[in-house]
This record gives C-alpha cells, structure tokens and sequence, in this order.
C-alpha cells in the first residue's frame, strides 16, 4: 500500500513538473522578441524616402536612424533612401506624400512654407535660440510641434522632428560686422536670407549640386548650407576662405515625413517603435554632426588657409536687432506664424527672467 501511495505521488510530481515547465515557456510570434512592443499581427511595409540630400551626406545624417527603424520594429518597416531627385525632383516632394506617390521624405523644414507658411520658422530663425537644446525644447514643449502636425495634416502628411542643426555663412571676403554684408549676393533660404537681406545682401537660390560651380566661377559671394561641417563635405573651404561666427541661426530643422495612409496602416507599436527610433537616432545624428562642426572648422583653418571672423558683442547685439524685424515679418505673413513668434518671444522673456534671478536649489530649467 506503502508503495503503491509512494508511487502515486511520485509520478503527480512529475506531471505537475512537466506542466510547470510548460507554462514557463513562452511562444514568441516571427516578427516579436522578449522586449518588443511590436505586435505578433504587425504588417510588414517596404517604404521608399527621398531625401534632399544624398551621397555621403545622405547616409551620415540618415542611414543610422533607418537601420534603427528596422531594427526597433523587429525587421517589419524597412525603408530604402533616394538622394534628391532621384525618384522625382525635390520641389514635388509634399505633392508627392500627399497624393502617396511617395511614402516617405526627409527635407528642411520650411522648403514648402508656400503652402505651409508656419513652417518657415522651423527653418531657422536667426538668433532664436542660444543652442539646439532650446530649440528642441521649443518644438516638443512649447507647442510648435503640435502646430506643425496640424497644418501638414492638411495636406496629407504626419512629420516627425529629426535633425536640429546651426546654419552658418561661407564668404569670400570677411564679414566682421554687419554692414560687410551690404552689397554681398548670397546663396541662403528662409529667416537666414530674410536676415542677410535686412543687413543689404542680395539672396538667390541655387541647387546644392550647382553650389560649387556658382561659387567657383563668380556668380555669388557667399553661402549658407548648414554649418561648417556640411558646408566642409561640400567642400566650399577651397573657394570660401571666411567663416562667420557665431552661425546666425542655431535651430533649424531636418524633418522626416509619412504619408498619412501609410502612417495609419502603421500599428500603434510599430508607430511607437518608429517615434523613439527618429528620437533616439536624431540625437545621436546631432551630437556627431556638432562633433564634425569641430573638426571641419579647425581643417578649414589648419589647411585650407580659411579664417574665422567673430563679430563683437556690439555687432551681435545689432545682428540681433535685425533678426527680430526678421521674426516681425514672418508673424505677419500668417496668424499661426504670429502665434508661434508670439511664444519665441515669451520662451525668450523666461530664459532672461531665469538668467535675471538667482536660482533655488533644484531649480535647473534653465
């Protein structure tokens, strides 16, 4: 009997052990992993992006964040990257999300303002922040974000920040206060041109792959394309021998654009997946961008005899003086535009008022 209860026992152990072992053992679907908030039924997409640059600078300021996309999706959104003009020319870009002829696209922000007029200010306004991390601070919290999303919903298209970058000025002869611009023909785009006007240059806009050719033969005198570490991978260092600091704008924008029917064919894990990948890859982006900054403007000294002009206080102060006319006519051309400039202002007002009072313990939020 002793036996009999002896084995009985030993052999619900047993079962109970080979359910225990089987309960622990998870199902993982083909497109999930331990960690992933990607969904088992998670549909898989092959996008196409068409870029406004390409080449090198095309793979250093993307290529990072796309290979993060995939790889936060578990491999079910992998998108393939077309340089400018490859797959349709830059101008008919928006058209092209919006009808979904194109799934997705990256350009500067405010390359459509005739048709989205509030995004001009996401493409730089001169002095409006002191550093990048104000101007990320202005688009994710202060509002304008929101503001964006809602006018490019018009038009058929979700966009998400990506890259927050200075825009500098490249010249032929050396600007060391702003009346050296007078009379100056300049390569530029929005708040940056509008600046550069106000101080008396003349402002053209010339394709990026022409840039070189216009520079080297004569045809204008200076260029803003980004700051020196773009402008060095276009190599303007061997025509432009003066660099201006400091770079008028500092927070102008790459942004990254879906359609909106692909976009809500995403589900809402791929959708998470795919906003924290464009967060995290940006970042990264940005900080090796303000690193090459460094080098490019000590290669440009060092070896190509390039010279770097820093204008006074005093010349800061009027450059400024210019720059909120600048911000005056945009908010006239738009009453979102006049919002948006309506809350720089205030953002402004904060940051002096912080920089005004001595801060309490634990009061960081400047």
């Amino acid at each position: 009997m002793k036996k009999n209860v002896l084995l009985m026992s030993f052999v619900l152990l047993l079962v109970m052990s080979m359910v225990g072992c089987m309960a622990q053992k998870p199902t993982l679907s083909q497109n999930s992993n331990p960690t992933s908030t990607i969904e088992a039924s998670a549909p898989v997409f092959n996008l196409k992006l068409q870029a406004h640059l390409s080449g090198a600078q095309l793979e250093r300021s993307l290529g990072p964040t796309l290979r993060l996309i995939e790889k936060e999706t578990n491999g079910t959104v992998k998108i393939t990257p077309y340089g400018g003009g490859v797959l349709m020319p830059v101008p008919e870009m928006l058209r092209s999300l919006t009808t979904g002829a194109l799934d997705m696209a990256m350009f500067a922000e405010g390359y459509f303002s005739g048709v989205i007029p509030v995004s001009e200010i996401g493409q730089g306004l001169p002095y409006g922040y002191s550093n990048l991390h104000e101007a990320w601070i202005f688009m994710w919290q202060r509002g304008y974000l929101d503001i964006l999303r809602q006018e490019y919903a018009k038009q058929n298209v979700h966009v998400i920040p990506f890259e927050a970058f200075n825009t500098g000025l490249m010249t032929k002869k050396p600007v060391k206060q702003l009346a050296d611009l007078k009379g100056m023909k300049l390569r530029s785009g929005g708040g940056m041109s509008m600046w550069e006007t106000e101080a008396g240059s003349s402002v053209v806009m010339i394709p990026g792959p022409e840039l070189y050719t216009a520079l080297s033969t004569g045809v204008i005198d200076g260029v803003s394309w980004g700051d020196a570490g773009p402008m060095y991978e276009m190599k303007f260092q061997e025509v432009l021998k003066n660099y201006m600091l400091p770079d008028p704008v500092q927070g102008a924008w790459n942004n990254l654009y879906f359609n909106m029917d692909v976009w809500n064919k995403f589900t809402p894990g791929q959708r998470k997946a795919i906003e924290a990948a464009v967060s995290n890859g940006s970042r990264a982006g940005t900080e090796s961008t303000r690193t090459m900054y460094s080098r490019a403007l000590d290669s440009m000294v060092d070896n190509f005899g390039v010279t770097v002009n820093t204008l006074s206080e005093e010349e800061q102060a009027k450059g400024k003086e210019a720059a909120i006319k600048v911000w005056d006519k945009i908010a006239a051309k738009d009453p979102l535009n006049a919002k948006v400039i309506s809350n720089l202002k205030e953002f402004h007002k904060e940051r002096l008022d912080a920089k005004n009072v001595s801060p309490k313990f634990g009061d960081l939020s400047w």
